[in-house]
């Protein structure tokens, strides 16, 4: 089983679960948008750890910590738009 994150269109994903939509009842070309966004989307490793928010770690002084976290491999980067 593969684990993926994905960006998919705030209105595509409100149309999704908006008023309980049925399968069926899905638009073709909503479809055709989750499958871009499945395509687009990036592959977790296999064995990855827990995804957790470090961005509390670097406000804080963690000597040693704060330079591993600053090195390590970003899986997934941060939303940039939600921090302005």
């Amino acid at each position: 089983m593969q684990e993926i994150v994905i960006k998919i269109d705030e209105n595509v994903y409100t149309r999704l679960f908006d008023k309980g939509i049925q399968d069926n009842e899905i638009a073709t070309d909503d479809i055709c948008e989750m499958a871009k966004a499945i395509r687009n989307g990036t592959v977790l490793p296999k064995g990855h750890g827990d995804l957790i928010d470090v961005s509390e770690y670097f406000n804080k002084e963690f000597g040693d910590a704060r330079e591993f976290l600053d090195k390590a491999e970003r899986i997934i980067e941060a939303d940039k738009e939600s921090e302005e």
